[in-house]
């Protein structure tokens, strides 16, 4: 089955955070090809999700405060719409954080 935008960008946002963190190791752990992951690492850049570093001449990518945040709200959705856990979806309307839609 073929993953969504959204599905692709959650993934590269969880393999950034546990610490792979150069471009070919990410388009390897989300199983994704060079233009494509390209694509998406500059997307979320855009978003102020991730940012790029220089480190032993090599480019990294870090996770941000708000992509960390981002995260969360995510792993929290599928609990939140699987069951009546309604202070859990108040919580989330309580964020600050605004999810936009990446195209």
């Amino acid at each position: 089955m073929r993953r969504s935008r959204l599905e692709i960008y959650i993934d590269t946002l969880k393999v950034i955070n546990r610490g792979i963190n150069r471009p070919t190791k990410i388009m390897y752990a989300t199983n994704t090809s060079w233009a494509p992951i390209q694509e998406v690492l500059n997307k979320l850049q855009q978003q102020e999700l991730i940012r790029e570093k220089r480190e032993s001449g090599h480019t990294v990518y870090l996770i941000t405060e708000k992509g960390k945040n981002c995260l969360k709200v995510f792993n929290e959705l599928p609990f939140a719409m699987s069951s009546n856990h309604f202070n859990v979806i108040e919580s989330l309307r309580e964020k600050t954080l605004v999810v936009q839609k990446i195209e």
